[in-house]
């Protein structure tokens, strides 16, 4: 209830003194007025809600719940729950921005500017690269001696797959013989492991690693780049970016002007 209550003060912009009852207000509660159009609105919302048509009772009482949320409010503001209620606080907040990222939701970027923001972002649009692992690991006390014969008989053109039947044990999580990027690589193996097979020439076996689970022999079998993508492939992902930043900043710039017009004061110990 207090957050709902928070939205609805929001909205209903109780905080700031309320203009004298002219024409558009329906009813006048306390000084704050009910707009004849919210009414409507109210009243179309239970409308497609009912099968049958609505009554004048029906009317009656959506205005009589618009006034007494309203009454609600009021009462709400003046027992303190603006100041002290977390929710009541948190929902104002959150309809204010909502509020103001309507205003900039509507606007779209012309094709120029879309291709240019797109030039300019390249890096952040590309496909990561990825590489395709091999890995041999070993357990127990004698991991190291068995890593390190299984180096050389890697070096010495055995296969892979007969090194590992001879000497190597089975790791908990398969390493997947596909394309993965660092990222997921490193869901396999941990973030040293991975960091030394992107070091990896392609084809170059690793010296044996040692990690507090195992030692690994890890060879890097395909490697490819990162890779740009073009416009037409991206643009549902340019606007929905473009659209995203552009919220941004007209949040932080309303936040600027807010802080600059304030009377703040900060303790002599607060963080600056």
């Amino acid at each position: 209830m207090g957050a709902a209550l928070g939205a609805a003060l929001a909205a209903a912009h109780v905080l700031a003194p309320a203009p004298p009852p002219t024409g558009g207000a329906i009813a006048v509660v306390n000084g704050a007025r009910i707009e004849e159009a919210d009414y409507r609105r109210g009243v179309e919302a239970l409308a497609a809600d009912k099968r049958s048509p609505l009554s004048q009772a029906d009317r009656a009482h959506v205005l009589r719940r618009m006034i007494e949320e309203e009454l609600l409010i009021q009462r709400g503001v003046s027992i303190g729950l603006l100041g002290s209620d977390r929710g009541v606080r948190a929902a104002i907040a959150s309809a204010m921005i909502d509020s103001i990222l309507a205003d900039v939701a509507g606007e779209s970027p012309t094709e120029r500017e879309l291709r240019a923001f797109h030039a300019e972002n390249l890096a952040y649009f590309a496909l990561p690269g990825r590489v395709r692992v091999e890995a041999l690991y070993f357990a127990g006390p004698d991991a190291p001696e068995r890593a390190g014969a299984a180096l050389a008989a890697l070096r010495a053109g055995e296969p892979i797959e007969g090194v590992r039947e001879r000497l190597g044990d089975r790791d908990l999580v398969a390493l997947p013989d596909a394309l993965l990027p660092a990222t997921k690589l490193r869901d396999y193996l941990g973030p040293s492991v991975t960091a030394a097979a992107l070091r990896l020439a392609l084809g170059q076996p690793s010296e044996p690693i040692s990690t507090p689970d195992g030692d690994y022999l890890l060879r890097v079998r395909e490697r490819e780049g990162v890779r740009e993508r073009s416009f037409e492939e991206l643009r549902p992902q340019l606007e929905a970016e473009y659209a995203r930043r552009a919220g941004d900043r007209a949040l932080r710039g309303y936040l600027e002007d807010l802080r600059r017009e304030a009377d703040l004061w900060l303790a002599p110990d607060a963080p600056r």
